[in-house]
């Protein structure tokens, strides 16, 4: 089944984003409710019909990074409400509550409905949000750039959800999945060992911000700033392990020597400062990169481990997930070894089906519980 130890660091590691993953029938119903808020935005009688409006993904339901939230049962997805109507024109909040008063008069919207501070939240119990964010394009037009609202700010605020999602896919090799999705149906979801290890490491980068900040949310760092630096850094890394590595290793060189916090932009739009935070408040900058360094000292200390000491450090990193990655890699080599073709390499000791210099595993004579040890 491996071959060297990284082999299955990276195995572990493959199955704790897919425990991370949004569930099947919950992509499924997201997509259901995503057509069916498109069909009443444009509805005949909608005041936004005039407009045109234009319904697409975007961030992490968009380019496949989604993650578990910890604490709480609904995940975080986001829409964009693309509007033919020139911004300079319209403030902010008018647009804002444009949007919210359409999807009040839906009787089943209506008590979902909650406005924050750029968008218009559908809260689905138990399962997940749906922010809709309101747009109007770039004046002049420039490309896929857009203009959102900032109600607090009565500023609109520059954008592009379609030309960012466009370079991640780029940079994390999909240039194929890049090239075809121009159009605006919701991403088929794929599965963990269908995504390509930039997408696998943004997963587990972000579990661990969560975990790293669960008592501090407040402090913590955007998931598109994340997403942006791991993106910057990534240089084509095969598995998921080695591009975890140079995620952090390259962020950190990123932060190195600054006194001043770092300015994370949008790729596709300059003007798009990603990591207003940090420049609000350096201490959070600062609290990030000594969290990053600790990550670092125990990542490089997971990638020279085995067996329990692994299991928890894996743990303490991304969280429950991995316990659950353990017992599905536990089960596959049980079964495996009850089926006879479980082998033992050579020189390493390494669990394998396909070794040439390897001992067969006796199957287990005994009957019990799988545990993370087998």
């Amino acid at each position: 089944m491996f071959t060297t130890m990284t082999e299955q660091l990276d195995d572990i590691l493959d199955l704790t984003c897919g425990e991370l993953q949004l569930p099947p029938s919950w992509h499924d119903a997201a997509e259901e409710h995503y057509h069916a808020i498109c069909a009443w935005l444009e509805a005949l009688g909608s005041e936004l019909r005039l407009f045109r409006p234009i319904m697409y993904p975007q961030g992490s339901f968009r380019i496949g990074t989604t993650v578990r939230p910890i604490g709480r049962d609904e995940y975080d997805l986001d829409l964009v409400c693309e509007l033919a109507l020139d911004y300079r024109q319209n403030e902010p909040r008018v647009i804002l509550e444009l949007v919210e008063r359409r999807l009040r008069e839906n009787g089943t919207y209506r008590p979902m409905v909650k406005r924050l501070k750029r968008c218009i939240r559908l809260t689905y119990a138990e399962q997940f949000h749906l922010d809709v964010l309101p747009a109007c394009p770039e004046i002049p037009p420039a490309g896929t750039r857009l203009r959102v609202p900032d109600r607090e700010l009565r500023l609109w605020m520059p954008s592009n959800p379609k030309g960012y999602a466009l370079w991640f896919e780029t940079r994390s090799g999909l240039y194929l999945a890049a090239l075809k999705r121009m159009a605006e149906p919701v991403p088929e979801q794929q599965t963990a060992m269908e995504k390509t290890p930039l997408q696998r490491a943004v997963q587990l980068l972000k579990r661990w911000r969560d975990i790293t900040y669960r008592n501090d949310a407040d402090r913590a760092p955007r998931s598109i700033v994340l997403t942006t630096l791991a993106g910057q850094v990534y240089a084509g890394e095969l598995s998921t392990s080695a591009a975890l590595t140079a995620m952090i290793e390259g962020i950190l060189r990123l932060t190195a020597s600054r006194i001043e916090p770092l300015d994370v932009r949008n790729p596709t739009n300059g003007e798009e400062l990603l990591s207003e935070k940090w420049r609000e408040d350096p201490a959070d900058y600062r609290l990030f990169v000594q969290n990053l360094r600790v990550f670092k000292q125990q990542w490089d200390e997971a990638l020279t481990t085995s067996g329990p000491a692994l299991a928890a450090i894996l743990e303490e990193l991304f969280g429950d997930e991995t316990r659950r990655a353990f017992k599905r890699q536990a089960e596959r080599v049980n079964a495996a070894r009850s089926s006879g073709t479980l082998r033992t390499a050579i020189g390493s000791g390494l669990l394998t089906t396909g070794a040439s210099r390897s001992i067969q595993v006796r199957p287990n004579t005994f009957y019990g519980d799988v545990s993370a040890d087998s």
